[in-house]
């Protein structure tokens, strides 16, 4: 191992300590907190609808029943558009027994 070669490694393992004593001492972000009202656990998970330039599609997932309801968010209305609700227990349940006949 040549000189300039050992020269470059310390550089670079001496930059990538810095970048971690840099980082370390950032003060990182509060986690997210919201209120628990003991209904349900949630999750909703919200993106880009395409072909909709003022719309977002919104899936909100009742962690507890396992209940979906999906819609559209019209930013022009400022009003939430139900689309459908859907059991996703059930509907895991019957895509499980079709793919079991097929393998049959």
């Amino acid at each position: 191992m040549g000189r300039r070669t050992l020269g470059c490694l310390l550089a670079v393992n001496a930059m990538l300590l810095f970048g971690i004593a840099f980082t370390s001492f950032i003060p990182q972000p509060q986690p997210a907190l919201a209120q628990n009202l003991g209904r349900g656990n949630y999750l909703m998970i919200a993106g880009d609808a395409t072909g909709r330039s003022s719309q977002a599609a919104l899936y909100i997932v009742n962690l507890s029943n396992s209940r979906v309801i999906s819609g559209f968010f019209n930013a022009s209305t400022n009003r939430f558009e139900f689309i459908a609700a859907r059991d996703l227990t059930r509907d895991l349940a019957e895509a499980e027994a079709q793919r079991s006949r097929r393998t049959r």
